[in-house]
């Protein structure tokens, strides 16, 4: 779909730290699998369309999420910039106004959540060049970035994803409370995917800190 604002899932990871499982296939209890829910929050926002940038074993991804468009990022390995330049080559071709950056081991992010991040403006009504969640006073994950921004993005390399241009001082960026720890919640290790696939209970939690998750699109799996 032409315009608007698309979804990106970035998916491209072998996920080493949680070897041997393949954790964007483990399920939780209703059966769902942790890329399925990220994907399900996404068909059930107002975001236009959906972008799943896969890379190891592809394949996989395919069969968990038929239906949704995918691509493959065949440098995945030389870092998450990869990956996210993948993405975003597909959401110039389609004619994207803006892109969802989105981590498709963070699966607890909220519908409504997606919708604000899609729709955020400027109290003067302008397009920030980024848009950033918040939640118990800390930046997380999806970001929301303006087609303004998409050269620069295409210009990243390794795997530092594009934290350096959020705290760049030519970003124009939004930070918007969210009240959503979801976007501050990811799943990259055993420990944690116990916690997704017991269901998240509170008093379940792995014995880290829960909500230790990445910071700003910044980390590789």
């Amino acid at each position: 779909m032409s315009g608007g604002t698309g979804a990106l899932v970035l998916a491209g990871g072998v996920g080493a730290r949680a070897l041997p499982r393949d954790k964007l296939l483990a399920a939780g209890p209703d059966g769902r699998t942790m890329i399925g829910r990220v994907t399900a929050a996404l068909a059930a926002s107002r975001i236009n369309s959906v972008v799943i940038v896969a890379g190891h074993r592809p394949e996989r991804i395919a069969l968990a999420c038929p239906g949704i468009a995918l691509v493959v990022a065949g440098d995945h390995r030389k870092g998450m910039a990869a990956s996210l330049r993948r993405g975003i080559e597909e959401a110039v071709g389609l004619g994207w106004d803006g892109a969802l950056v989105c981590l498709a081991d963070m699966p607890l992010v909220t519908v409504a959540t997606l919708d604000r991040l899609a729709g955020a403006l400027h109290p003067d009504g302008g397009r920030p060049d980024a848009v950033v969640p918040m939640a118990d006073g800390r930046r997380g994950n999806p970001v929301r970035w303006d087609r303004r921004m998409f050269p620069a993005l295409l210009a990243l390399r390794g795997d530092a994803g594009a934290r350096s241009l959020l705290q760049g001082p030519g970003c124009d960026v939004l930070a918007i409370e969210t009240g959503d720890r979801g976007v501050l919640e990811d799943f990259d290790d055993p420990a944690r995917l116990a916690w997704f696939e017991s269901g998240c209970e509170p008093g379940l939690e792995p014995g880290s800190e829960p909500g230790s998750g990445p910071s700003l699109i910044g980390r590789g799996d």
